[in-house]
């Protein structure tokens, strides 16, 4: 097959649709029964060709690098991406001498990347002519991970592995360089079929990725769509930290916070409010019911003290954030309330964090 290479505006893609599991719901008294759920929601091959064949087909270049569609985060979401080559501006190779490979999850407004037991995120923002500025390099993990072996292993690092985990720290900073001194943009290549590559370009070095389709794991609960959440708004009734302690700022009496979903002009966003500023960014949602968010622009508007303490919580708490869904059915016993099926949205963050939600009515 051709060899295809494909531009993709990352902040675009981070903002459109997500690929979700597709079915709707109904109720029978206070039974909840899914209707064609398709648990699987694998990527589609073809649809990805498709997709490709159809952009090439455009012959003017600029037209065909925004006008016509795009690849979605949520699609690139669904793959691992394992680093196969790294090459400086003169075509060099660089030599990480890594053990284990070094891997890349692409999510709204950030990318994640795993080597051994470090993890690191690079926050971005600031498109303009198809790239992308970073703004910040996380460390994700704690520093003792440079020093101490992995599980798998009783023996500790020796000079080397710790040379090669402080080395890999040094490339990434260096590639990702802080507040708009560097940039960054994406390709996407298709070799054959159901065989991608996705290449990122920062500081005249080109790193290529090979991608892998995610293990979707089994979920509990009722099945979860886009859909589903955009159709409702959602009170927080719960939020509870690590220690399984209330998280003070959330739990403020008389000071509810909502959040709600929805996609407008090609764009899904998530939004959360303590009736103040709000806060929010792009998200998608997987087919096995994660939830990732990412950031956006906040207003500075005045609002108490406790309303903003309660926004710069749940800011702190959703914005880049990763989370695993799971939804249950209630009956109502209230007969003054409007007749809408009785929902509980848990949300378990990777932060430790649990936080439930229940449904309104959305007007």
């Amino acid at each position: 097959m051709t060899s295809y290479r494909l531009t993709i505006p990352f902040l675009i893609m981070s903002l459109l649709p997500s690929v979700v599991l597709l079915g709707c719901q109904t109720t029978e008294g206070n039974q909840i029964k899914p209707l064609t759920v398709e648990s699987s929601a694998l990527v589609n091959d073809k649809e990805m060709e498709a997709l490709i064949e159809r952009i090439y087909s455009e012959p003017n270049e600029h037209i065909r690098s925004w006008k016509l569609p795009e690849l979605p985060v949520s699609t690139l979401n669904r793959y691992d991406w394992q680093l196969i080559e790294w090459l400086d501006k003169t075509g060099r190779i660089i030599n990480l001498d890594a053990e284990r490979p070094v891997l890349m999850d692409v999510r709204p407004s950030n990318l994640i990347f795993d080597y051994d037991c470090q993890r690191y995120r690079v926050d971005h923002s600031d498109y303009n002519d198809y790239k992308y500025s970073p703004y910040l390099v996380s460390t994700l993990t704690p520093p003792s991970c440079l020093t101490t072996p992995v599980p798998s292993s009783s023996h500790s690092l020796s000079s080397e592995q710790k040379q090669q985990r402080y080395k890999i720290v040094e490339n990434l900073t260096a590639l990702f360089p802080r507040y708009g001194r560097g940039s960054f943009s994406f390709q996407l290549i298709s070799q054959k079929p159901s065989t991608y590559q996705l290449v990122l370009k920062a500081q005249d070095d080109t790193l290529t990725f090979k991608g892998s389709v995610k293990t979707i794991k089994p979920t509990s609960g009722l099945p979860i769509t886009k859909e589903f959440l955009e159709s409702h708004k959602w009170r927080l009734v719960s939020a509870i930290n690590s220690n399984q302690q209330p998280i003070t700022e959330l739990n403020y009496r008389g000071i509810p916070i909502y959040s709600g979903f929805y996609t407008s002009n090609e764009r899904s966003n998530a939004g959360f409010s303590a009736n103040c500023n709000g806060v929010g960014g792009p998200y998608i949602l997987t087919p096995d019911h994660i939830l990732l968010i990412g950031s956006g622009a906040q207003s500075m508007m005045g609002c108490g003290p406790k309303r903003e303490a309660a926004e710069d919580k749940i800011r702190e708490v959703e914005q880049l954030s990763r989370g695993q869904l799971s939804l249950k059915q209630y009956p109502d016993s209230d007969e003054s309330v409007a007749k809408i099926p009785y929902y509980l949205l848990t949300q378990k963050l990777d932060s430790g964090d649990t936080l439930i939600w229940k449904n309104e009515k959305k007007e």
